[in-house]
């Protein structure tokens, strides 16, 4: 949950620097895929960090307080909720990336630019490979 709360805080830092982005030189494909990733990347995080305190706080609360078998229905259903919670925190990861990587487009030389954006999408590649 504190990694989801932290990366959707630097997607709340992207927005607002696109804020200044004004001009004819900036592109605007660019600047409308920073705003799509970021905000993508704010729901899926808040959702995480959300979904995290609803397993803690209504999971222990139903197995130290439920009937008898209780314990065992929790685990099982915490188990559920891990899985959509490691999917959404890695959607909201991949989003960061690719706004990282529009962002890139917006702020740097387009030769820097291009180095950067195969950075992040090599960086994707390996956590997607590797999960």
């Amino acid at each position: 949950a504190t990694q989801a709360a932290l990366l959707a805080g630097f997607s709340m830092a992207f927005l607002e620097m696109s804020v200044h982005l004004h001009g004819l030189h900036f592109n605007p494909v660019a600047k409308g895929l920073l705003h799509l990733f970021s905000t993508l990347c704010v729901c899926a995080n808040v959702f995480v960090v959300s979904v995290i305190t609803f397993v803690s706080v209504w999971g222990s609360g139903k197995a130290l307080r439920g009937k008898d078998g209780s314990m065992s229905k929790v685990v099982e259903g915490m188990n559920k909720e891990r899985w959509l919670i490691f999917y959404t925190f890695g959607v909201g990861l991949m989003a960061q990336l690719a706004a990282v990587a529009s962002s890139t487009w917006l702020l740097m030389q387009k030769e820097v630019a291009l180095v950067a954006t195969v950075m992040c999408m090599g960086t994707m590649y390996a956590l997607l490979s590797n999960a």
